[in-house]
């Protein structure tokens, strides 16, 4: 028995295919044009212009999103003003830090520390959220398109100004660098910052250390400041060396 073979079909139903791909695209702003594929293109800003361009008749759906992202936000604080009551609210410690959350030891009444002598921040606190009810507060939410950002020319930046010296600490530098380049990057910048703040506890004690031995008075046989004379009742005045016991010796003898 034969096989069948089956019948032929017409070039029209891929160019179909590939006209309804092409249109999708258009319509969902994921053009040629808005994706950079431009040939032989002049240079990045002729790129972005392009995209621009291209991205013209989806602005009304762009300001609509806009706006829909904003009202989300206003939405948001009504119900966490209406709804949420007292929670505790859980806190980083570099957040209870600028907040000067310092912990307080129940024994003692005083401020908390730990073995390094490092004060002890509250992680944890509660807030009332139904005070938002009574507030009057001006709300702007900035809502807008993402500004053209590369995260290698981001790193090569932040390289280059640690490099040449304009920044000097390397917790601005890694805060500079993205997530994702640096393994552990918040435990790294948290164990730098206590290194920090450790050193600069270290050199405050030996500055108060240095104040404390500066103000100590000197030793009555070292203070310039005292002359030779009667000390418990001793006359020493002619206590030194052999010159100056042969002068105090002639003085005495001239005035006895």
């Amino acid at each position: 028995m034969d096989a069948v073979k089956a019948p032929d079909f017409s070039n029209q139903i891929i160019q179909l295919v590939d006209s309804t791909i092409a249109y999708t695209k258009d319509f969902m702003g994921a053009s040629d044009a808005a994706l950079g594929n431009i040939s032989n293109p002049n240079n990045t800003s002729a790129i972005v212009a392009v995209q621009q361009a291209s991205s013209v008749p989806l602005e009304i759906q762009k300001l609509d999103y806009f706006q829909f992202v904003e009202d989300i936000v206003r939405a948001m604080l009504d119900i966490m003003a209406n709804r949420y009551g007292r929670r505790i609210v859980k806190l980083t410690e570099a957040q209870a830090k600028d907040l000067n959350l310092v912990r307080i030891d129940p024994m003692t009444g005083m401020p908390a520390v730990d073995q390094m002598g490092m004060p002890q921040y509250e992680t944890s606190l509660p807030i009332d959220f139904s005070v938002l009810k009574n507030l009057t507060y001006d709300l702007s939410v900035d809502v807008g398109q993402a500004s053209y950002w590369s995260e290698q020319t981001q790193v090569q930046t932040a390289d280059a100004l640690f490099d040449r010296q304009v920044i000097t600490d390397p917790v601005m530098y890694l805060e500079m660098i993205p997530d994702k380049y640096i393994k552990n990057k918040g435990k790294i910048v948290e164990a730098l910052k206590l290194q920090q703040e450790q050193a600069q506890l270290m050199q405050q004690q030996m500055m108060q250390q240095q104040m404390m031995m500066g103000a100590e008075p000197l030793p009555e046989e070292a203070d310039p400041n005292v002359t030779r004379g009667m000390r418990d009742g001793t006359d020493d005045r002619g206590a030194g060396d052999d010159a100056t016991q042969q002068v105090y010796a002639t003085s005495k003898e001239f005035y006895q």
